[in-house]
């Protein structure tokens, strides 16, 4: 009788992580650590709607799988007190320039997302004065920093996009990206 009760419950349990993993989304990017879930989540749907965008700028080619490989990255995500998120395309690495569009091969982009906590406030404040088109927003105790670059040429109304998806998002996660990150 306890057998047929293990191998019952044994059954449901792989009938139902079956189900589980195929309705997983696999672009999703997944946190090593529990604690900054809640920033993956963020950063998950901002990535998501950008994802929607992707097939339609070739400046944004390769943003879904680049975006999870750098969530997924331990190395990566070490730079960071929260998390972040980098993205970019057509830039060149090698050559230094006045202008940073310089630096940008034919339909550059650069995108990135960083989630700072409080005791990093001027980290956030160095980032806005620095970078052209450097975005940022407190958000509940933490900060957030964001950038959206693209070059040769520019393209103004994508980066405005990408923008709104960004604060959109910011908006729909503040009640959980806003507490203290322990």
């Amino acid at each position: 009788m306890k057998s047929i009760l293990l191998l019952r419950f044994i059954i449901l349990w792989v009938v139902s992580f079956s189900l589980f993993a195929c309705g997983a989304d696999d672009r999703i990017a997944s946190s090593f650590s529990p604690k900054r879930q809640v920033f993956y989540d963020f950063f998950n749907d901002i990535r998501l709607e950008v994802a929607d965008l992707e097939g339609a700028y070739s400046r944004l080619e390769g943003f879904t799988e680049d975006t999870k490989n750098f969530l997924e990255s331990r190395e990566a995500q070490e730079r960071y007190s929260i998390a972040g998120f980098y993205f970019e395309k057509g830039l060149d690495r090698e050559q230094g320039a006045y202008n940073y569009e310089d630096r940008f091969e034919e339909d550059g982009c650069v995108i990135l997302v960083i989630a700072y906590p409080p005791h990093e406030q001027s980290i956030w404040q160095t980032r806005l004065q620095n970078n052209e088109r450097g975005k940022g927003k407190q958000v509940g105790q933490n900060y957030v920093f964001y950038q959206v670059f693209t070059a040769k040429p520019r393209d103004a109304d994508l980066e405005q996009k990408i923008n709104t998806i960004i604060e959109k998002q910011m908006e729909n996660h503040a009640a959980t990206i806003g507490k203290l990150f322990n």
